[in-house]
């Protein structure tokens, strides 16, 4: 992990006013940097512009025992695949 703190979901939207839903959307989509452990979402301790425009997708760890990398990302290029 990097030297950035990290905070669950529910903490981030209670401090910085945003919804659970949207935060899931915006991870599922990519929007925001995020990590998945221990069957949790969290997500960097830092405020969140309400109009992301990135082109790149915000980088996704996946910190779960026995995790496939390349199951993770043929997951995901399937996922962009079907919302095309």
């Amino acid at each position: 992990m990097t030297s950035q703190n990290w905070i669950d979901l529910n903490e981030f939207s209670a401090k910085y006013k945003i919804s659970l839903s949207t935060l899931r959307r915006r991870i599922r989509f990519g929007e925001i940097e995020n990590l998945f452990r221990d069957g949790k979402y969290w997500v960097p301790d830092q405020p969140v512009p309400k109009h992301l425009k990135s082109k790149e997708p915000a980088k996704k760890f996946m910190a779960t025992p026995g995790s496939n990398s390349r199951q993770v990302s043929h997951a995901h290029e399937a996922l962009h695949t079907h919302q095309s």
